[in-house]
């Protein structure tokens, strides 16, 4: 399984905040174990991933001996191990699990002791863990199971795509791309406000059928539209011999809607692809803009 060091941000999201085990994968013979669990930590976003890019960078103080420990795994020819123990947690409550690891993993080592499962019951998990059946699981795995569905870009046949790609933002009114993951906000008006406005086309690309809406880098599908009937395309020919096209009456008709289904129809599918909700899109061939209208021709 390749070593993964990003979590994409729909599985962020469904992560919140978690805690996690750094695991020395090093067999101990004396001891007879098969690695050695040697750091636990809380956090969210990629704060799991974190510990390895400070060791190549170097030594952080404090914290000598852990980027040490990281260092020698990966001189002996292995990558260190990151399981994560819990998670779909609240600040305070990864606060405490934390806690509670980092007391018990010290009275097995001061004691000396080793420890035996012998509960017949398993631990408790909140809903998430429960309905995703993952109490404990390795950054790799978790991520596979928590990743939206893939849609691929050539599975959507025969169609002129426009895919809007959304960068960062600098109008304080307008959501991250963060808070337009999931079914609610999917093809909702913080997606239409991020996606319709004034695109610059390909003279000769003024034939898109559906606009697809992804975040950039990780390519989720935020919302998708049927273009119902588009809107004024303004010619440009001194500039790049390129049009602009309008998703509204006019460009000076700021007090209007930035999309209405006299434009554009939301969809849940393409070519009887399902793009959404919650879906990732997968084959973008191309080096997309950090945000921007790119023209996919199918055909």
């Amino acid at each position: 399984m390749t070593q993964l060091n990003h979590f994409s941000l729909d599985v962020q999201k469904k992560l919140q905040n978690y805690v996690y085990a750094l695991i020395d994968p090093r067999p101990d013979k004396q001891h007879a174990l098969k690695g050695t669990v040697f750091y636990i930590g809380r956090g969210n976003g990629d704060r799991v991933f974190q510990h390895e890019a400070e060791a190549h960078r170097g030594k952080a103080h404090g914290e000598y001996a852990k980027l040490e420990r990281i260092l020698a795994i990966e001189r002996d020819g292995y990558h260190v191990k990151r399981m994560i123990i819990s998670w779909g947690l609240t600040t305070s409550e990864a606060q405490v699990v934390e806690g509670a690891m980092i007391d018990f993993l010290k009275i097995l080592d001061q004691g000396s002791y080793g420890a035996v499962w012998n509960n017949r019951m398993p631990g408790y998990h909140n809903d998430d863990q429960d309905q995703a059946h993952l109490p404990y699981s390795t950054v790799e795995e978790i991520n596979d199971r928590l990743a939206m569905p893939p849609v691929s870009l050539q599975d959507l046949k025969d169609q002129h795509i426009g895919l809007v790609t959304l960068g960062g933002s600098s109008d304080p009114q307008d959501a991250n791309n963060y808070q337009l993951l999931g079914r609610a906000a999917f093809n909702s008006d913080k997606v239409a406000r991020r996606s319709f406005g004034n695109w610059v086309i390909g003279k000769n690309e003024d034939k898109i059928k559906y606009l697809l809406v992804v975040t950039h880098g990780d390519y989720v599908i935020v919302g998708a539209f049927r273009i119902v009937k588009p809107g004024n395309i303004i010619d440009n020919p001194v500039k790049y011999q390129r049009r602009k096209i309008y998703w509204r009456d006019s460009p000076t008709e700021k007090g209007q809607p930035l999309a209405t289904n006299d434009y554009v129809q939301p969809v849940t599918e393409i070519n009887g692809i399902k793009v959404g909700p919650n879906m990732r899109l997968t084959d973008v061939w191309f080096n997309a803009q950090q945000s921007g209208l790119n023209v996919v021709d199918n055909k």
